[in-house]
């Protein structure tokens, strides 16, 4: 499932990108470590709330808008 609307969708693609990289970057540098499953139960529970989900989407609706894409009206 990629969200349950548009802003959602967004927010989980952003979040994603960023593990992702963030992985990577561990990876190379030789780091691994593994989440025991209740502080990542815990996290996501955190992260993934509906008012930071909202919050988040506001955050980088701004920041697209700020950019030459979108100029400002």
């Amino acid at each position: 499932m990629a969200g349950g609307n548009i802003e959602e969708a967004v927010v989980y693609a952003i979040l994603l990108e960023k593990a992702a990289r963030v992985q990577l970057l561990a990876g190379d540098a030789g780091h691994r470590r593994a989440t025991a499953s209740s502080e990542l139960t815990r996290k996501v529970e955190q992260i993934y709330h509906e008012r930071n989900i909202q919050d988040f989407f506001d955050y980088y609706s701004r920041r697209v808008r700020g950019t030459a894409l979108f100029p400002h009206e």
